[in-house]
């Protein structure tokens, strides 16, 4: 399975964090002053997808989540 989380196409909008990162949106009525202070615009040709992502969940830590998230879910 393959998947694009950060297209080229949107890379124009895209910050990076510490630990996350966000795409902004591009529309005419939205401000850039909105922009949480802390990220760096990244690459205009950045692409983040399975295929470059370097952190992964062993079958053990997917397991711990899913647990997490059902007991939460009771």
């Amino acid at each position: 399975m393959h998947e694009v989380t950060i297209s080229k196409e949107d890379a124009p909008y895209t910050y990076e964090y510490a630990d996350n990162y966000i795409i902004y949106p591009h529309y005419t009525w939205w401000e850039e002053e909105e922009i949480i202070q802390g990220g760096k615009k990244v690459d205009s040709e950045f692409v983040y997808n399975s295929g470059t992502n370097t952190q992964w969940l062993s079958v053990e830590n997917l397991k711990q989540h899913l647990e997490y998230i059902y007991e939460e879910m009771l």
